[in-house]
């Protein structure tokens, strides 16, 4: 994928830059999950960490820019970016690897979402309509977003032979949700503080049939 030159990306060096600062991030990440030593302030990104510069911008353009362009541009590195960083810096708590934090991004469909992007979609959130229509279902209300186009458009094959770290970073993030014990969200509701089960999330997925032959064990390892 090549960034447009108004891309905020190309200001970093385009996603050839990205992919490689997200891959050595998916390994900064296992390691400190892997010994159990998470900073409660953080992950610092100093020198000499070959791509501290490249997460650093990159998280200041996730959360402060107009990235509504990144799925057209490269839709495996729109979500793989927004997973690397939700677990690098969670947005609900600004802590590193929160696995509550990181599993109510999957259960409400928002893990692949920009901040900026997030935000549009949820002062367009039509809540009554939707509590309506669970009630008329008798269904259970949750609150879900629009997963993002990337998350439909792109294949497993393309997102295999892409190199990006996505399915490295959704190893890691079911790893960390399921190392959390209990997991519950804390809603208030006038002035009192209501304490919810978090079901596990499932994201809707399709695997697309292998085409390159007649037989399954014509088609690629995984």
């Amino acid at each position: 994928a090549r960034a447009p030159g108004n891309s905020p990306v190309f200001r970093i060096g385009g996603w050839s830059t990205v992919r490689q600062g997200m891959t050595w991030l998916q390994r900064k990440l296992e390691d400190r999950f892997n010994s159990n030593n998470v900073p409660k302030n953080g992950i610092v990104l100093s020198p000499p960490a070959p791509h501290n510069g490249t997460i650093q911008a990159l998280l200041d353009i996730w959360e402060g820019d107009d990235t509504s362009g990144f799925e057209a541009e490269c839709p495996v590195g729109a979500m793989t970016v927004a997973l690397g960083l939700q677990l690098m810096h969670s947005r609900k708590s600004a802590l590193p690897l929160d696995g509550v934090a990181i599993t109510s991004e999957f259960r409400h469909q928002s893990i692949f979402q920009s901040t900026d992007t997030l935000a549009k979609i949820v002062t367009g959130y039509d809540y009554q309509s939707a509590v309506t229509e669970a009630e008329t279902e008798q269904s259970q209300f949750e609150v879900r977003m629009p997963v993002g186009r990337s998350w439909h458009e792109v294949s497993f094959l393309e997102v295999l032979e892409s190199g990006w770290p996505l399915f490295g970073l959704l190893d890691l993030a079911a790893r960390v949700g399921q190392s959390s014990g209990h997991l519950f969200e804390r809603v208030d509701m006038h002035g009192d503080e209501y304490h919810f089960p978090l079901r596990l999330a499932r994201p809707p997925c399709q695997l697309e049939p292998w085409l390159g032959g007649a037989k399954a064990a014509d088609g690629p390892e995984v």
